[in-house]
């Protein structure tokens, strides 16, 4: 059964008594991993923000412009000191904050965290891990704050193509926005607002395009698996977020095959984590019991075992050429019974994967790659459980 975060029943007696006699639960929204505008969609987000002001969002732009700007804004040179947005510039990520405009990074089409505080007169801007800080010059803004374009003293200006995944407003240091994308009861594409808990819906033309409806976790029971498409040798690093939920052996990913294993899994003697590579001779055993634990974060970094962020060791295993494709919830030579919330894996430190559960358009539990924008689906038998 699916179930979503922010379910309720409805709050009219009579309603709410049929819906608790038919056992049905009513949908609040559904979670989608963006929303995505073509250049004409916007959402005003009602917030004005003070002179310490903050914004982090998780965002991918579609297309590079020097006139696509998201925030608030102003014509008049005397009210430069009450900007607050952000975009393109040539080929780096554009901050226009206070009375200083700052430029950082390299622009790309992958989902970056754009970070902006200000106070007291510092302004904090990172994009991922880089950060940098400079003085500005401050003033309360006097203009809502939009996504997805650029509220200025003319009115709405520099549309974005661009997906936005998540965003947090904050004034004065108190979160007054915290937006994930949804569906709401009647389909509609749209931001939901946590703080408020209200829908913010399109003020432009057009629709935004939904992207795959998010889930928690899909669940494998001993006989799903899906592939990769990424071939495992010393070269490849993974992340992912677990929760085994079965005794015994259990293959999480990688691959099996003694001379060419690259295998997170629970060994059967003691139910504890392990990881191998090239061969069991040098396997890597970690303290924690797998599935009495809960979830976890599994790391493998330049062949470095990591729980939690804790290491258990680097392996010593052999560098080996032909390597094969990783599988997770499985390998080849076994499966296993897993729950997975997200799963990464960098080749050379490029993330190409990016994994996360969802529901494809017809319903059907799966992975979702944000790098190449592809459904990967269960090789074995049976269906994934999810929630």
């Amino acid at each position: 059964m699916l179930k979503l975060d922010t379910e309720t029943i409805i709050n009219i007696p009579t309603i709410k008594k049929a819906y608790l006699n038919n056992n049905i639960v009513y949908k609040k929204y559904i979670k989608l991993d963006y929303i995505e505008a073509t250049g004409t969609q916007y959402i005003d987000t009602g917030v004005t923000l003070g002179i310490n002001r903050g914004v982090e969002c998780e965002i991918a732009y579609d297309e590079f412009s020097n006139t696509s700007r998201w925030g608030a804004s102003y014509g008049g040179t005397a009210d430069t000191p009450r900007r607050f947005a952000f975009g393109t510039q040539d080929t780096a990520y554009y901050f226009i904050c206070g009375g200083s405009t700052l430029s950082l990074g390299t622009v790309d089409n992958n989902k970056h965290t754009i970070k902006a505080f200000i106070n007291n007169g510092t302004l904090t801007y990172s994009i991922d891990s880089i950060t940098q800080t400079t003085s500005v010059t401050a003033t309360a803004c006097n203009l809502s704050f939009f996504l997805f374009a650029r509220h200025t003293n003319q009115g709405v200006q520099h549309y974005v193509k661009c997906k936005i995944y998540s965003c947090k407003l904050y004034d004065n240091e108190t979160l007054v926005r915290d937006f994930i994308p949804v569906l709401d009861s009647d389909n509609n594409v749209c931001l939901y607002d946590k703080i408020s808990d209200k829908f913010f819906y399109n003020k432009g033309t057009g629709d935004f395009i939904a992207g795959p409806k998010k889930l928690d976790y899909i669940e494998s029971t001993g006989t799903q698996y899906i592939k990769t498409g990424v071939y495992v040798d010393s070269n490849v690093d993974v992340e992912l977020s677990c929760q085994i939920t079965a005794k015994g052996t259990q293959h999480l990913f990688g691959v099996g095959t003694n001379g060419k294993r690259y295998l997170l899994a629970q060994q059967s003697s003691n139910n504890r984590i392990i990881f191998d590579y090239n061969t069991s001779n040098v396997r890597i055993i970690s303290t924690i019991v797998g599935y009495t634990s809960g979830s976890h974060i599994l790391k493998v970094i330049n062949k470095e075992f990591f729980i939690d962020n804790v290491s258990y060791g680097v392996s010593s295993g052999a560098t080996y050429t032909n390597p094969t494709e990783a599988r997770i919830f499985g390998s080849d030579n076994g499966n296993g019974h897993m729950k997975l919330y997200y799963c990464k894996i960098y080749n050379n430190d490029i993330l190409v994967r990016d994994f996360i559960p969802v529901l494809d358009t017809n319903n059907i539990a799966c992975l979702y790659d944000r790098i190449s924008e592809t459904f990967f689906y269960n090789q074995g038998t049976g269906d994934f459980l999810y929630e």
